[in-house]
């Protein structure tokens, strides 16, 4: 016997689910922010700044910052099958 009241759960717990995905995809996004801007990597930043313009004289692009760094974030990657399903 299913209950009356399921599809209202199932989608009150969908948009519940999707709102705190939401939310923990901000708090990496900060997190992210907040490492790539910290002190401890004004050295790595100089060093880039010099890589970057040396690289500029030439022609040549350089990479952001984060990607130099290895402080690349993939969002869709940490997220990828996380989503919350609700049991059937």
């Amino acid at each position: 016997m299913k209950c009356k009241l399921e599809p209202v759960c199932r989608r009150e717990f969908t948009v519940y689910a999707s709102k705190a995905v939401n939310r923990l995809m901000r708090s990496i996004v900060q997190t992210s922010n907040a490492i790539q801007s910290n002190k401890w990597l004004a050295g790595a930043r100089l060093i880039y700044d010099a890589v970057k313009s040396k690289r500029a004289a030439l022609g040549l692009s350089t990479k952001p910052f984060s990607s130099w760094a290895g402080l690349d974030l993939d969002l869709k990657r940490i997220v990828a099958g996380q989503i919350l399903v609700m049991p059937t």
